[in-house]
């Protein structure tokens, strides 16, 4: 159990850090905008990651980009997929194997992802979203 909340507390942080809001459609965490920070970082987490096959699911994207921030401003599909091309690029530094269901804005059919995420033979499945309320 301590294994996988070490290994998981990293991808929750970058996560946090790269949420989005109405302002800034996107931020890096501290952690990744100094140079010295990451390299402690990954140095830390790379004995957990290394070799570790991650299956990163953006949600949305394509036709499905009905979600958007309360100021318009803030497409969900484009800020899941912000977030898991800076994940993806954290996990490979960390020496981690990636497999995206997407990684540009293209539609993706929820059966298929899920689909795709078995076949890959993944250690981990982790789906990305922001719950941003439905326009009408």
């Amino acid at each position: 159990m301590k294994y996988y909340i070490i290994l998981i507390l990293p991808l929750i942080i970058l996560a946090a850090g790269c949420a989005s809001s109405e302002k800034t459609l996107y931020v890096l965490p501290i952690e990744f905008r100094i140079p010295a920070k990451k390299a402690q970082f990954l140095k830390f987490y790379s004995p957990y990651i290394l070799g570790k096959k991650f299956f990163l699911d953006p949600g949305h994207g394509g036709n499905d980009r009905n979600n958007v921030g309360f100021k318009g401003s803030a497409v969900e599909a484009d800020v899941n997929l912000n977030v898991a091309l800076s994940l993806s690029k954290f996990i490979k530094e960390a020496g981690g194997i990636v497999l995206l269901s997407r990684d540009k804005d293209t539609s993706v059919d929820l059966k298929d992802r899920s689909l795709i995420a078995n076949k890959s033979g993944a250690d981990f499945f982790i789906s990305i979203h922001h719950n941003a309320p439905a326009s009408k």
